[in-house]
């Protein structure tokens, strides 16, 4: 049965039709951002997944699916009727994110296993529908992908206007980084995917605390820390960066940043501990972490944190057992 009665359909839940009107309403306008406001736009983007991952963990199956199919149909119909038949595909992919999200909440799977195989999924099948869509290019798959990255750039300047030499600069800088770009965007892409996935378990967690719902058990998110032994993860990839060899730096590099995500989220959990333990004002702590995730610097000590957390125990988590008498 799970966490919440499966006797939930629309005869003893008059509210849920309105539910689903709001859910697809949200999801809607979260991924047409995307689409209409580059850069910016995918702020908002990244909890298209929610209302999918709420409606399934709420309501359960079959009840549950009702949200994510009117969604995927009023989806494909206006996407169809603006002209963009080939976004479907990704627009269904971001659904069945929160569908595993919330399935996996529901089944109450570890944390890691409700971020780790939603991420998995959208990565692999994201991949090949890049795989499909480059068939056709005379380039190739890096080509065309290099050639759509150089298109987004373009997108995202034209976005802000102005024809100012800064602006001119900018643009010819960014152009130039796309071919070394493109190597790293499988370790850009799972590493955006966990921070999509780990937004809407964040926002899922607000959410239940003010519905009232019962929540996962997954323990104290403030003192969650990363498995010890992706510690050898961290070493092979340094090692791969020091051997001589293109193809090796490149696997170093993205598997280090599919790492550093992983310590990010260690080192703002202990970020979160301590502005627990001094009673950080809540305005201060969305501050705090707006500075993190957006200035790289900050981002970087965030992750050395969590990294080290390994050896320093910042938090004092490992208890030392208690001496025999």
């Amino acid at each position: 049965m799970g966490l919440f009665s499966q006797n939930n359909g629309f005869d003893r839940n008059p509210g849920l039709g309105m539910e689903i009107a709001v859910g697809t309403t949200a999801t809607l306008i979260s991924f047409l951002a995307i689409l209409l406001i580059p850069v910016a736009g995918v702020v908002a983007g990244v909890l298209t997944p929610l209302p999918t991952l709420l409606s399934l963990y709420r309501r359960g199956r079959p009840v549950g699916y009702w949200g994510p199919g009117v969604t995927v149909l009023a989806g494909v119909l206006l996407l169809l009727v603006l002209g963009m038949p080939q976004i479907v595909p990704y627009f269904c992919l971001l659904l069945s994110m929160g569908v595993l999200m919330g399935l996996g909440m529901r089944r109450q799977w570890s944390i890691e296993k409700t971020i780790g195989v939603p991420t998995l999924f959208v990565f692999v099948v994201g991949a090949f529908l890049f795989w499909l869509a480059a068939g056709d290019s005379e380039t190739g798959f890096a080509g065309f992908v290099e050639e759509d990255l150089r298109n987004s750039i373009r997108a995202a300047m034209q976005q802000y206007g102005g024809e100012g030499e800064e602006k001119k600069v900018l643009e010819q800088s960014l152009q130039n980084m796309v071919p070394f770009l493109v190597k790293l965007l499988p370790g850009a892409a799972v590493s955006t995917t966990l921070l999509a996935a780990w937004f809407n378990i964040v926002a899922a967690r607000r959410y239940c605390r003010m519905a009232r719902l019962p929540f996962p058990v997954w323990g104290q998110w403030l003192e969650w820390k990363a498995p010890d032994h992706l510690i050898w993860g961290v070493i092979a990839a340094g090692v791969m960066l020091l051997v001589p060899g293109k193809t090796l730096t490149v696997v170093g590099l993205n598997l280090l940043l599919i790492l550093a995500t992983v310590y990010l989220f260690q080192g703002l959990a202990i970020l979160g501990f301590y502005f627990e333990r001094w009673k950080m004002p809540r305005a201060m702590r969305l501050l705090s972490y707006g500075i993190v995730l957006l200035q790289q610097f900050a981002t970087m000590a965030v992750i050395l944190l969590g990294l080290f957390d390994l050896w320093c125990d910042f938090r004092r988590l490992t208890r030392k057992p208690a001496e025999s008498p």
